[in-house]
């Protein structure tokens, strides 16, 4: 549990030292995708960190192409 904290407060730290200066240049969109980046990365460092199981990215990939899963 306290991985999932840590990760938290890296996250926080980042966003407090990346947001000002992107708001600061008026880079809506560089900011809009740090934070889903960020977003996605710290849920799936927690995912992992509380030992769920987590989907074979590749099942994905083939169901967008037209295979099938299995």
């Amino acid at each position: 549990m306290s991985s999932v904290f840590a990760v938290l407060a890296l996250a926080a730290a980042a966003l407090g030292l990346e947001v000002p200066g992107l708001v600061k240049r008026k880079r809506k969109r560089e900011l809009a995708v740090f934070l889903i980046l960020l977003s996605i990365g710290s849920a799936l460092y927690i995912a992992l960190a509380l030992e769920t199981e987590l989907p074979n990215p590749f099942g994905v990939l083939k169901l967008a192409f037209g295979g099938t899963t299995g």
